[in-house]
Order: structure tokens, then sequence, then C-alpha cells
């Protein structure tokens, strides 16, 4: 590199500010050795209507090779028109992607040649359901473009999701509610689709029917009515029917511990599921799981689930929690008092 921008850069000068500094004191040779970037920096900060612009501006054109260096040069010409269409005409010949040519077509002017040329080769370029999705969206509303890029979308559905998003985009006034419907029962397979489908059917329509059962036919267990239970507001006429499906299908502790807090507000199977919760406590954590979440507006239970706790009790840690919790004063006080003392000499012996 030249002397004079060693020594500037040296004494703490950036490089590109050196070269600038040093622009007459340059070879043509070290002009056109100099990089992209190099001779971008000297372009863009040197005066307006100078020499050293209007050659850097040659030296950089020559630099650019790729569609993004090509771009850069198009968008920092704002004030030069001329300028702007030589960037803009390299740029063209850079093109190679999807996302290249969605930016010529988007940046081109309305109306012009190269508009509707890279209208053209984006859409074949266009192979994926997210590309055209992004045309459809940078399209302006009713143009030609939106409506092509539409079209395009429908062929490219591949899952339930591309469906989703036709579904919830359909043009305003249009009468393409059926195709897409069709669409989204095609590819429906899982449990939240089926659900997210059906949600949509009108009430008590052919379809609701039928994709209800698909959703009875895909839901094999506890845990997949559980999920729909939770899903589904409480006054659908079909939370019964899942309700009574949960209660056949409930096995274990566990799954009748659920039911029996998600029971519905004054529902006669409160007594009955407390009574199976009751015949299905095997351990003392178990039945202390059970007193923990009963209401304390609930006395009758709790007591209930303390004597449980009682039958249950093993180990001194058992009956420090009886007598910690026992009401003061009270004889099962007393009496978890006397079995911890004794528990507690076990311990020494």
């Amino acid at each position: 590199m030249n002397e004079k921008v060693e020594k500037l850069y040296e004494n703490g000068v950036e490089e590109g500010l050196a070269i600038l500094l040093s622009w007459e004191t340059l070879k043509d040779s070290e002009k056109r050795s100099l990089s992209f970037r190099q001779s971008y920096w000297v372009w863009s900060k040197a005066l307006f209507g100078s020499s050293e612009k209007d050659e850097a501006w040659q030296i950089v054109k020559s630099k650019a090779k790729t569609f993004e260096q090509c771009r850069r040069l198009w968008r920092n010409n704002s004030s030069d028109e001329l300028k702007k269409t030589e960037a803009w005409q390299l740029a063209k010949t850079k093109v190679k992607s999807f996302e290249d040519y969605r930016w010529v077509w988007q940046n081109a002017p309305v109306g012009k040649s190269d508009k509707d040329e890279a209208w053209k080769v984006v859409k074949i370029k266009a192979g994926t359901f997210e590309q055209c999705k992004s045309l459809w969206r940078a399209s302006s509303s009713n143009s030609p473009e939106k409506a092509e890029a539409w079209e395009d979308l429908k062929r490219k559905v591949k899952t339930f999701d591309h469906c989703q998003w036709l579904w919830r985009n359909i043009p305003s006034g249009s009468m393409e509610e059926a195709e897409v419907w069709l669409l989204l029962r095609s590819k429906a397979e899982t449990l939240q689709e089926l659900y997210y489908l059906w949600k949509l059917a009108p009430e008590k329509s052919p379809d609701e029917d039928e994709i209800w059962k698909a959703i009875n036919d895909k839901a094999k267990k506890f845990e997949h009515y559980q999920w729909l239970w939770s899903e589904m507001p409480s006054n659908i006429r079909r939370s019964d029917e899942i309700w009574q499906i949960l209660k056949a299908k409930a096995k274990n502790l566990e799954q009748y511990n659920w039911l029996w807090e998600a029971v519905p507000a004054n529902s006669s199977d409160e007594n009955e599921l407390w009574e199976v919760i009751k015949k299905n406590i095997n351990t003392f954590e178990q039945a202390q799981w059970l007193w923990e979440n009963i209401p304390p507006s609930d006395e009758a239970k709790k007591v209930e689930a303390l004597e449980l706790l009682k039958v249950k009790a093993e180990t001194y840690n058992h009956w420090k929690w009886l007598w910690e919790k026992a009401p003061v004063g009270s004889p099962k006080k007393a009496e978890a008092w006397k079995i911890l003392k004794a528990e507690a000499e076990k311990l020494i012996k």
C-alpha cells in the first residue's frame, strides 16, 4: 500500500480515511487494487461532485461481485439518479436466488418492464409455501400479483399449518371458503388438528358430527381426553360426553385425583370420586397429598383424610407430620404425640 497511507494508519487514522486523505498520491494500480470494502468507504465518504468520488465510483463498481454488494450501491445512491440507474443495472446481472428476484420485483418502478420480468421469474423461483406467502404479503391489495400468489399458495400446501394460514387469510368476499375447508379436512391428522377443525365446523352440522367421530377414533388414552377437557369450554354440549369418557378411562390414583380436582361444580360425581380415591391410596404420601388438596372449608373430608393418614403412618416423620397438623388440644394431637414419642425411642435404640 502507498507509503502515506501506511504512515497515517500507523498513527491511528482509520484505513478508509487514510486512503481518502492520500487519494491524490495513489497510483492507478494502487487504486485498482483496493477491495470492495475499501473503495466503497472512499466513494461513500468523498465529497459529492469531487474527482475522488467519481474515481472511487468506477472502482467500486468493478469490485461489486455479488448481488448484495450491488444492492448496497443502489441503496446509497439516493441523490444521484444516474449512478443509481447504473447500480440497478449492475444488480440485475447478479441476481440468482428467489430472494434476489423478489428484491428486484419489489424495488422496480411500477409499470416498468423490469418489474414484470422479475415477477415472472420470482414466481417460478418460489418453490415453497413460505416463499409464495412472502410474495402474497408483498403484493398490493386486489392486484393481479396477489391473486396469482394466492393460487400458487394453494398449490404449495403441504401441511395442516399451511391450510390454517390459508383459512385465516381467505380474501374478504371470496367464494373460496369451501375449497380451503376441504384442504383443511384433508390435512388434519393429529388430535390437536382435528379439534381445531371441529371448533370451526358449524354447530350440529354433518361436518361437526363427522369430525367429532374422527376425534374419538384418534383419542385412545386418558391423557388425550384430559387434553380435550382442558381445551373445551364447559358450556359446550360435548363436554359432558368427554367427562363420562374420562371417568370410564381412569385407572390409577393420579388420574382419579385429576378427575376429583376437575369435577364440575355441584356434580354428583364428587362423592363417588372421593370414595374411589380413598380406596386407591396405598401410601402415607398419597394420603398427605389428598389432605393438602382439600379446601379448609371442607372439614368433613379433612377429618376423613386425617384418619386415612393415621392408618398409613409408619415412621417417625409420618407421626411428626400428623402431630404438627392435628388441631391443638384435640385427642388426635395427644394420640399422635404418644405414638411420636414411641417412634422417637426406636430411633435411639
